[in-house]
């Protein structure tokens, strides 16, 4: 245990650790998201990622809104702008609704400060503006300035409903058939696309984009970059006999 505390990654070491301080798994690996985009059909729009350093800078929502809606304008045998995973699952409330969320100043409870808890006493602060701000940006970038809520500013119908139906996989497929300009997901998908077989070199990575700086929200460890955590730990059933 000394040498897991001493030499893994502090954050994803604490998500096996219950209240008490005690170590309940061991880190396998830890996993981040990213964002994956056109880089050959974003240049060729006139676009410079590699002088403004997508790569390491995150850019805002609303130019990621207007690039890709862009380079769809451009390209009218892409149906797709904007894909990632919004299924009723866990991959939602935990990574993606968390990114949008998180990435306006929203928090589930309050901040990073109450992350595990204690849970039961936190503060609800998920039915605050920051949130649902983020929702309004996703019901724009996926129906466009005709919505009620629409915001002004940002570019839509980048955002098929279908992904009201997707996960990582099914996510994936479209963009590796050449079907959107950008794409969230693994690091997994990341091989994929960059593959030869692929897009190589004309692939784009890029981290999430945010809405608001860490300046301009009220809960701690919010605003700007942000990322949800993923990745695995290897457990053992303390009841089992094998």
């Amino acid at each position: 245990m000394k040498r897991i505390e001493a030499d893994y990654f502090e954050t994803s070491l604490s998500t096996a650790k219950g209240p008490n301080g005690n170590l309940y798994a061991v880190p396998l690996y830890p996993d981040f998201p990213t964002m994956l985009y056109r880089k050959d059909l974003v240049e060729k729009a006139g676009y410079d990622p590699d002088g403004e350093n997508w790569a390491t800078n995150s850019i805002r929502w609303k130019q990621f809104s207007r690039v890709t809606r862009d380079v769809l304008d451009r390209n009218k045998n892409i149906p797709y702008g904007f894909t990632f995973q919004a299924s009723q699952y866990e991959g939602l409330s935990c990574c993606d609704f968390n990114e949008f969320m998180t990435s306006w100043g929203g928090a589930y409870f309050g901040g990073r400060k109450y992350l595990f808890g204690p849970v039961g006493k936190r503060p609800i602060t998920v039915n605050t503006q920051p949130t649902i701000d983020s929702l309004r940006m996703i019901r724009t970038f996926m129906n466009g300035q005709n919505d009620e809520v629409a915001l002004d500013g940002y570019a839509g119908g980048i955002v098929p409903r279908a992904v009201l139906s997707w996960i990582e996989d099914t996510s994936l497929g479209p963009f590796l058939n050449g079907n959107a300009v950008m794409h969230r997901n693994w690091p997994y998908a990341i091989l994929s696309a960059g593959d030869k077989s692929a897009f190589g070199t004309d692939l784009g990575v890029m981290p999430i984009p945010y809405a608001v700086t860490e300046q301009q929200v009220k809960y701690p460890g919010t605003g700007g970059p942000t990322a949800a955590l993923g990745g695995w730990h290897v457990a053992v059933n303390p009841h089992t006999k094998n």
